[in-house]
């Protein structure tokens, strides 16, 4: 609501056209009221908005985080390109991203993980995901919404420790800021800030590798000589399948560090398995073939 209501100041100052667009998981009982007060608001401050919902309720087994997630990006960039939006932009915060990083070291991504969320990253060829309020703390911005008067809902499902970042919001970060540790927020900022340094120079290098091993590209089926990685330091081959990953768009959040060692032992073990994502991923003849399954 509160990027609702600074975009609808850009609106009113440029060209600039603004849509909203909503997916409504059906996980609650008051997810429907979210949408209509979504939709209300959105007519009041003139933006047109755009409603998406699954085709059937979820079941228990698919109401997880990395679900939820794939089906609201999926939805979000078919929109963007239905409606001709250049761009996409959501509301992650700062301790948003401090969340994402711990979550990204349990789950064992690696320095990639520890950069956290992009500013931005492509969802398709023609349009761009931005988080514009990246650096800006949840406090500041429930500062914002009270002293402007910016209609907001809560969403219980934030405080169910069942869920993985919840725990990290409300457990493991208040402990350790009740133990002294003030400066946790702070410090893993910082830390994010500087791996998202080292890892721009990695993807340089690693591009160069990736240009050179790609034998065929598809959006659905990837093809890799493993002569060119097999003489690799083992960390480069990992990311260039990370770097696969971030290309073709598909989802990396039950990616962590065993299924990427996993796809590096490919290079030089002829082998067939599937990783998160419906990704079929083999090894034949000194070629290696990634392709996602559709459905």
């Amino acid at each position: 609501m509160v990027l609702m209501t600074l975009l609808r100041e850009v609106q009113q100052e440029s060209s600039t056209k603004v849509t909203v667009a909503h997916y409504d998981h059906g996980w609650r009982d008051e997810s429907e009221q979210d949408a209509i007060f979504v939709m209300e608001e959105s007519a009041r401050m003139g933006f047109s908005c755009i409603l998406g919902r699954p085709e059937a309720p979820p079941t228990d087994a698919e109401k997880t985080e990395a679900n939820a997630r794939e089906q609201r990006y999926l939805f979000l960039t078919k929109t963007a390109r239905k409606h001709n939006c250049d761009s996409v932009l959501t509301a992650h915060t700062a301790d948003d991203q401090v969340e994402t990083v711990l979550h990204n070291v349990l789950r064992g991504t690696g320095l990639a993980g520890l950069a956290g969320m992009n500013w931005t990253r492509p969802l398709s060829d023609k349009v761009q995901l931005i988080r514009p309020l990246l650096d800006v703390s949840r406090d500041e911005i429930n500062e914002y919404a009270h002293a402007n008067s910016v209609p907001y809902r809560d969403d219980s499902t934030n405080d169910s420790l069942k869920y993985t970042r919840n725990l990290i919001r409300h457990e493991v970060l208040n402990w350790l800021e009740s133990k002294g540790f003030e400066t946790t927020r702070d410090s893993i900022l910082r830390l994010s800030r500087q791996a998202d340094e080292v890892q721009e120079t990695l993807v340089w290098v690693v591009k160069e590798v990736l240009d050179r091993a790609l034998l065929s590209s598809s959006s659905e089926i990837i093809e890799l000589s493993c002569e060119v990685l097999e003489s690799l330091p083992r960390h480069l081959v990992r990311e260039v399948f990370v770097e696969i990953w971030r290309r073709q768009g598909w989802p990396r959040q039950e990616m962590g560090f065993v299924e990427w060692e996993r796809l590096a032992d490919l290079v030089h073990t002829p082998d067939r398995f599937h990783v998160s994502g419906r990704v079929d991923c083999r090894q034949k003849r000194g070629k290696i073939f990634l392709e996602r399954e559709s459905g």
